[in-house]
């Protein structure tokens, strides 16, 4: 009874906390509705008249009173005068970056125009489409080894610099760095193949942690993997052209057993020899002479006796003094004894095997100079180096017996030799030898102790031990997430660490949100699954940024490629569940459900983001082609649902009072635009799918528009810059495609341009401006006798709009502070701003669904 009695009363308390919250709600919602009620609208019932209270008259009433008289044949204003668009067009130019023209036969190069992105994208689609015939070609050479190097140099500069706190982009980066590299290796192993005897020095799984959006890039990475498998097998035992230079298994001393290609280093090692001999005779001649000199001085000093001098002491007395100076005997002496011999040190050490070395390096061949040099720039990339020791370093082009041999390789050689030791004539070992003395005493062996130094950072070349690829390559977390950046950053924890660490959840994460994060990434294959339940329950806020780039992070992330990842396909460890085609049915049935269930909440934008994310890579890796096409359904639903949403979010009026719903709106409208032009994404399409459609076509120009004009009211904010980079991606990516649609059918544009401006009417044909200018195309409306023509400028790369030169949606300050406007208009933002086409008039607006 007593269980009964509790039940009951915990059901009573529960109802009144129910029925409490809503009226609470109840009464929230009903200061919501009189807050908006009380910005009254413009009314024509409301319009002041003079018998009421608050009569008043506009002090331009008569300038209104001609409006309403004058006719429009006769109308003059200097606004009706035709936009002249030639310094516009020329002003488009300048802002637009100069493309390169992608060949197989030229690497291009990294220009710094206006537009850097676009630079880097070429260069990344070159590598892409055309390296691989490049490295095929007959005519590659020792020669390219340079041309290779300054390629991946400035590449990797300008692209570290561009892609800071861009995980997809930097991973992008490391996979065209090594496929480069991989050229370069190429060459300098055709031109020596003793070379591929030694570690590549890169690790078969140092890029596991990319980020691949593209079943294309995952089929690189494989390439990568494979041929640096290849590499490693090839290497005997654990040979290193990174450690002791002076071991007889290093590359420069079995570098001097090719005879042929040796020839120039076995040619200098005898002239080194060779001056060595004569310098050697020289300077032991001058001891000789030395020797034999003090000698003679010493002798006839003996056969002498010293002089004195008469001199008076302080009393005039007499006395014999002894003056060094003025003492013949002494005199000769201290000749003698001035004689001294500078020592000499021999150039090379005496052991072969420390004096090779230092010969391959004063004259080292460009191509394994080159190699070497890249080679130690990209391990510098993927792993971070270890703090400078402080030891000396003498480099070879300093070293004083050996520094009129040094040749540079090539200009700016990172990589060369350096001693710990200074030479005999900078210590004080080298300081003038007096005599007599031995031939032992002036000719001293070769004092330096030589290895690899990096010039460039000035310290001893050591091998760098921590990855930074994995953090570089891994979303940041952002709000009260940040405390689960662990759980996203690799996955390698346990589901009990998980549970272990849940008294550490933020007041903000539920438990189970808590645990639902931590597990989705707690076991490399399980990912996907975990996925699924996730949606299944609803236990991730799916809106969020954070469960966002979680979704992205393990649904991207190469991983290892597990037993057969690198010879099933193109298909690793993480992401095996997709070639079941039982799993891909599922996957695609659940995302039908969720999308069924996002329709009308535009709010939950980055929640349909993840819908559309999983459906390209079901798109990419499914091997059924029934689920291609199913997936390409999805990926149009989710097309028109975002369609949909920015019809909601583009009207013509909101309160202004509201900044932040304002804000809001826009980061939503930018949101949904770049989602909405993701879904074209697509690496496959089904059998007999023309694409672009026409539907589709207007449907990705007319996101572009709302995109760009989003993003000119409203940035998104910095932890959303992901999805800012994905759309410049996209633009790139689909701008031939879109081009070639509006090329065969211009009416495309026309359809997009009347979809943001209702009153649109050409008036003649669109052109496309030359270039570099030709991503813009103009058109200029229709006229009459009521309408004058507008020049309209539409960039078709970015979404950009412009009529008579001037951006859409937005009215110039002067106009929004007039008295008169915020009167009439009150505190609303006024969206669908046009210059008019009504002669007489600048602008015209839509409010209240009406034409102003």
């Amino acid at each position: 009874m007593t269980g009964a009695r509790m039940d009951v009363a915990t059901f009573q308390l529960a109802t009144s906390t129910v029925h409490a919250t809503a009226a609470k709600l109840e009464l929230r919602w009903k200061e919501i509705q009189d807050q908006f009620e009380s910005h009254k609208q413009w009314r024509k019932d409301e319009c002041p008249t003079r018998n009421r209270s608050t009569d008043f008259t506009f002090s331009n009433s008569s300038y209104l009173s001609s409006v309403v008289r004058r006719n429009n044949a006769t109308v003059t204003s200097s606004t009706d005068k035709p936009f002249d668009c030639g310094d516009l067009n020329r002003r488009l130019a300048r802002l637009c970056g100069v493309r390169a023209r992608l060949t197989p036969d030229v690497i291009p190069t990294i220009t710094d125009t206006p537009e850097l992105y676009a630079s880097l994208y070429d260069f990344q689609y070159w590598i892409e489409v055309h390296l691989p015939d490049w490295r095929s070609s007959n005519s590659r050479s020792s020669d390219d080894c340079l041309l290779i190097h300054q390629a991946i140099s400035g590449y990797r500069r300008v692209a570290l610099s561009h892609y800071q706190n861009s995980p997809e982009r930097l991973s992008l980066m490391h996979l065209c760095i090594l496929e480069l590299w991989i050229a370069l290796d190429e060459v300098v192993v055709k031109w020596c193949p003793l070379l591929a005897e030694y570690s590549p020095e890169i690790p078969e799984n140092a890029l596991d942690p990319l980020l691949l959006s593209e079943h294309g890039h995952m089929k690189r990475l494989r390439d990568i993997q494979l041929y640096l498998r290849e590499r490693h097998s090839r290497k005997r035992e654990s040979l290193s052209l990174f450690k002791d230079v002076n071991n007889s298994s290093s590359f420069a001393n079995r570098f001097f057993s090719l005879p042929l290609a040796a020839a120039p280093l076995l040619r200098l090692h005898s002239r080194i020899e060779r001056d060595a001999d004569i310098q050697r005779s020289r300077k032991l001649e001058e001891l000789n002479n030395s020797n034999a000199l003090y000698k003679a001085r010493m002798e006839k000093a003996s056969k002498m006796d010293c002089e004195y001098i008469v001199e008076y002491d302080s009393d005039d007395d007499e006395v014999q003094v002894h003056r060094k100076s003025k003492c013949a005997k002494c005199r000769e002496i201290s000749l003698a004894e001035k004689i001294k011999v500078t020592p000499f040190e021999e150039p090379l050490p005496s052991q072969l095997n420390h004096s090779r070395p230092i010969v391959f390096e004063l004259e080292c061949p460009r191509p394994f100079a080159v190699w070497r040099d890249a080679t130690q720039d990209l391990l510098d990339t993927l792993y971070q180096r270890p703090k400078a020791s402080n030891e000396d370093a003498y480099t070879a082009q300093k070293y004083d017996p050996i520094k009129i041999y040094f040749k540079d390789s090539y200009p700016g050689q990172r990589i060369t030799l350096a001693s710990t030791t200074k030479s005999i004539s900078r210590s004080h070992y080298g300081k003038p030898r007096s005599v007599p003395a031995t031939t032992h005493n002036v000719i001293l062996s070769h004092a330096g102790r030589f290895a690899l130094y990096d010039s460039r950072h000035e310290n001893y070349v050591i091998s760098g031990s921590e990855d930074v690829v994995r953090e570089a390559c891994t979303f940041k977390l952002t709000d009260y997430y940040r405390s689960l950046q662990s759980f996203i950053n690799n996955t390698t924890h346990s589901p009990n660490s998980v549970i272990a660490s849940l008294h550490t959840s933020p007041i903000e994460i539920s438990p189970s949100e808590y645990m639902a994060f931590g597990h989705l990434r707690s076991g490399n294959r399980l990912q996907w699954r975990n996925i699924m339940r996730a949606l299944r329950v609803e236990s991730l806020s799916f809106s969020h940024y954070s469960a966002f780039a979680l979704v992205i992070q393990a649904v991207w992330q190469a991983g290892p490629a597990g037993e057969n990842g690198l010879d099933d396909g193109n298909v690793r460890e993480a992401h095996q569940d997709l070639l079941n085609t039982d799993f891909g049915s599922q996957v695609l049935g659940e995302l039908e459900g969720v999308i069924s269930s996002l329709k009308g909440n535009w709010k939950q934008a980055l929640h349909l983001g993840v819908v559309i994310v999983l459906a390209l890579r079901v798109n990419s890796f499914s091997p059924n082609s029934q689920l291609v096409k199913r997936s390409l359904y999805v990926l149009s639903q989710c097309r028109i649902l975002a369609r949909g949403w920015l019809f909601d979010l583009t009207g013509s009026t909101q309160d202004a009072k509201d900044c932040v719903i304002s804000t809001s709106r826009d980061q939503y409208q930018a949101i949904i635009s770049i989602l909405l032009r993701m879904t074209f994404t697509t690496e496959r399409f089904g059998t007999g799918h023309e694409f672009p459609q026409r539907e589709d076509a207007i449907s990705y120009l007319y996101a572009g528009i709302t995109a760009s004009q989003a993003q000119l009211r409203q940035e998104l904010p910095t932890e959303l810059g992901l999805l800012t980079r994905l759309h410049q991606k996209i633009c790139l990516q689909m701008e031939e495609r879109f081009t070639d649609a509006c090329a065969r059918d211009s009416t495309i544009l026309d359809e997009v341009i009347r979809l943001v401006w209702g009153s649109y009417s050409r008036g003649r044909s669109w052109e496309r401006l030359p270039a570099p200018a030709q991503r813009w195309w103009t058109v200029v409306t229709g006229e009459d006798s009521n309408r004058r023509p507008v020049v309209v400028h539409f960039n078709l790369l970015d979404g950009s709009f412009l009529l008579n030169g001037r951006p859409s949606d937005t009215l110039p300050a002067e106009i929004t502070s007039d008295s008169s406007f915020r009167l009439l208009f009150q505190n609303h933002l006024i969206k669908k701003v046009r210059p008019a086409a009504r002669r007489g008039m600048t602008y015209e607006i839509e409010y209240l669904e009406q034409q102003v």
